[in-house]
């Protein structure tokens, strides 16, 4: 009954959950009645922390977990560690963001009149909405709103302040409302002493006129069969980099013919496991290996020879390589 209670209270009033300010943080200014923002134009890391809030609404506490830039603001980057740092313009003249890939421009963001407004000598920024997902038990579904707050601190660090709304119903009826507010910090960008690894992605595609794809053979008897080839050449050119090393054989190299392989695979950061890029195309073909949606020509931290083989792979088990025009 004390869970059906607090429940009740939360639907009729809304909650409000907030962490702190993290006290090992540079100091930064308290929000006022001002109307001018000061502009904060620099080069910031990709990778951040945020403070975020953890457990029941009732007993939360603090953490603070790496976060992404990219990924804070809504900005699509794929894959968005491969991001090394942001140039960043919060002012009233040309407001907006560009991605680079170390040396590489990958990608810019204007913001428009309406996207970044100031707010109490705070730079505010509104996402997109987000539905929320029905639970299948108590929560029916609602939507998420989230606002950023930006400003920066002493040591010249952006903090975000994040601001997240959700409203929605609890069994049909009953509505709920709740907020919580979470930090990010990002500090500035320091190209000094950093060396690029061996493997790193890199290799921006946005003016490419043309992407690969290869076609299952004709014998192929169900999409599934194209995801288990995929899956077992995949785990195949692995196994024959830990065994063999990166270099290929010249009839392998011949075979590649010199064309780049590297999109074929996708790794969200370092440490998380690669895998295919797909594409669908029918329901016979099903999901067909593809460099369709490549934002770069080397995706992914592994050695470029687990690409070659994955491809060399498929080629042997009767796959078609397919040089497409990209369409608006």
């Amino acid at each position: 009954m004390k869970f059906v209670r607090i429940l009740f209270v939360l639907t009729l009033c809304g909650c409000a959950t907030a962490s702190h300010y993290p006290q090992k943080w540079a100091v930064v200014p308290a929000g006022n009645s001002v109307t001018e923002c000061t502009p904060i134009i620099g080069q910031f890391e990709q990778q951040g922390v945020a403070a975020v809030t953890k457990g029941p609404f009732w007993a939360r506490t603090t953490e603070e977990v790496p976060t992404l830039f990219s990924y804070e603001m809504g900005i699509n980057a794929s894959p968005p560690a491969a991001v090394s740092h942001l140039s960043v313009n919060f002012s009233a003249k040309d407001p907006g963001v560009t991605l680079w890939v170390n040396d590489e421009l990958f990608l810019a963001h204007n913001f428009t009149p309406d996207e970044l407004t100031c707010e109490s000598g705070l730079w505010r920024l509104d996402l997109d909405w987000e539905l929320m997902g029905s639970s299948g038990i108590l929560l029916d579904g609602g939507v998420s709103l989230t606002s950023l707050f930006v400003q920066q601190a002493a040591d010249e660090s952006v903090i975000i302040r994040s601001v997240d709304k959700h409203m929605g119903t609890f069994s049909l009826v009953l509505p709920f409302y709740f907020q919580e507010k979470e930090w990010r910090r990002f500090p500035l960008y320091t190209a000094e002493g950093k060396e690029l690894e061996p493997n790193a992605p890199h290799g921006v595609l946005s003016d490419e006129k043309t992407f690969a794809r290869l076609i299952p053979p004709p014998t192929q008897k169900s999409t599934k069969e194209t995801w288990e080839r995929q899956d077992q050449c995949l785990k195949l050119a692995l196994d024959s980099f830990e065994q063999l090393g990166g270099a290929l054989k010249s009839e392998e190299q011949t075979r590649i013919a010199g064309r780049s392989t590297q999109s074929f695979l996708v790794q969200w950061d370092k440490k998380s496991k690669a895998f295919p890029r797909t594409e669908y195309i029918d329901r016979t073909i099903g999901h067909t290996p593809t460099t369709h949606s490549a934002q770069l020509r080397k995706p992914h931290w592994l050695d470029p020879s687990v690409s070659d083989r994955y491809v060399l792979c498929l080629l042997e088990a009767g796959y078609v390589w397919e040089d497409v025009k990209k369409t608006e």
